[in-house]
């Protein structure tokens, strides 16, 4: 056989084994998942309760109210349900204008359910609005058997959305793969600005998945260069201005404010950001 035709057909193997390979690739690392439709307050900001106990602590949250936010971030493991309870039903602000977020920590996987139930007693409300997975378990079955169980209480209308917090995109592609289903929302640390258009952002985006930071106004983010021209250009603190770039990113900044003042300027920050979008 002449040179030539071996050479042709060599080439050919090549491309169709390398062909194969890529489809084969492209369909394992492809997600059938559907997106979901992202809620009327992702773009808004929430306050959290971390530390939030006793009466200065109560009293903090109430002047969160009062200054208008209306998402309050909480966790079972905090300690404070009961007392941030007591302030949301005793601020007669209805139901529809709040959301409620509790996390469950892997701890008491066997328990959601009965866990969601005493929180949604103590807030005064049949349901709550978000529900997470504090961290996940050191088995990945374990995460899935929990993410299971979250999805059943969601499908059974006892929370609007159920999700994860410090979770990375290697962890939601599996659980896509393993359920079919994505975390409606996430909560996780903000290490960098550079986080808010990364990878893990824009699979977010493409899927319809809320996404929450804490550690926002932390000393690496607000001496960022991308903060500091933004705060500049704006006439803005760069606490206001790292504020309005997660928000602006699509994103919701968690903030837990320790005074008053604090608390109505991030609210003012952020609701004067919207304006201005609009």
């Amino acid at each position: 056989m002449k040179l030539w035709i071996v050479t042709v057909i060599v080439i050919v193997a090549v491309v169709i084994a390398g062909l194969v390979i890529w489809l084969s690739f492209k369909k394992s690392s492809s997600l059938n998942c559907t997106p979901w439709t992202m809620p009327s307050w992702s773009q808004s900001i929430a306050y959290g309760t971390y530390n939030r106990k006793g009466s200065r602590g109560t009293k903090l949250v109430s002047q969160a109210l009062d200054a208008g936010f209306r998402i309050i971030d909480n966790a079972m493991c905090y300690g404070n349900e009961e007392e941030v309870g007591a302030i949301i039903r005793e601020s007669k602000i209805p139901r529809g204008e709040m959301v409620l977020i509790t996390k469950v920590p892997p701890s008491h996987i066997g328990r959601m359910e009965e866990k969601l139930a005493t929180t949604a007693e103590l807030y005064g409300t049949s349901y709550m609005d978000v529900y997470m997975l504090h961290d996940q378990p050191d088995h990945f079955e374990d995460t899935i058997a929990a993410w299971k169980r979250l999805l059943r209480l969601h499908d059974k209308g006892k929370v609007k959305l159920v999700g994860m917090t410090n979770v990375s995109q290697a962890i939601l592609e599996k659980l896509g793969k393993a359920t079919g289903k994505l975390p409606m929302i996430i909560e996780n640390s903000l290490r960098s600005v550079e986080d808010l258009e990364g990878s893990l952002a824009n699979f977010c985006k493409k899927y319809g998945i809320v996404r929450l930071y804490f550690g926002v106004t932390k000393e690496r983010n607000l001496t960022h260069p991308n903060v500091v021209t933004y705060a500049r250009s704006h006439n803005i603190s760069p606490h206001c201005a790292i504020l309005r770039i997660v928000q602006e990113a699509g994103a919701i900044p968690v903030v837990g404010s320790a005074n008053e003042r604090h608390i109505i300027d991030n609210w003012r920050c952020v609701y004067k950001g919207k304006q201005e979008q609009d």
